[in-house]
Parts: structure tokens; C-alpha cells; sequence
């Protein structure tokens, strides 16, 4: 899996939430709708050993915003 696949996937499965309004998979500069919600790739970490038992863990950032006004 890659950091598109996963965060597509994220994606997917937030705008299965009938609250959010919209979904980016991107930090916008300016948030037009609220509620809405972020999906950014942070980072990752990779632990080699052998072929067989090499792991990378991806970190997503998932950010809410809503209005309090």
C-alpha cells in the first residue's frame, strides 16, 4: 500500500460520515463549507529486518473543524 491508496481510502471513509460536509485530502488555504475535515500524510517509519519481515507504518494527520459561532 502507498500513502494515495491509504489516504484515498481514509477519504472514503469520512465522507461516509453524513455530518461532514466535505472532505479534503489536502490543508486548503481557505475552508469554504464547515463541519469539514482534513486528510494529510505526516509521515512514516520503516523497520527493515529481512525480506519477509520489513514494516512501514504511515502516519496520517485527520483534522475536524466546525464553526463555534
Amino acid at each position: 500500500m502507498s500513502y494515495v491508496s491509504i489516504a484515498a481510502q481514509l477519504v472514503t471513509i469520512l465522507q461516509g460520515i453524513s455530518d461532514l460536509t466535505v472532505v479534503y485530502n489536502h490543508e486548503p488555504k481557505e475552508l469554504k463549507d464547515y463541519p469539514c475535515a482534513t486528510v494529510t500524510a505526516a509521515s512514516h517509519k520503516d523497520a527493515f529486518s529481512d525480506t519477509a519481515a520489513n514494516r512501514r507504518v504511515y502516519i496520517f494527520t485527520i483534522r475536524l473543524y466546525f464553526r463555534t459561532d
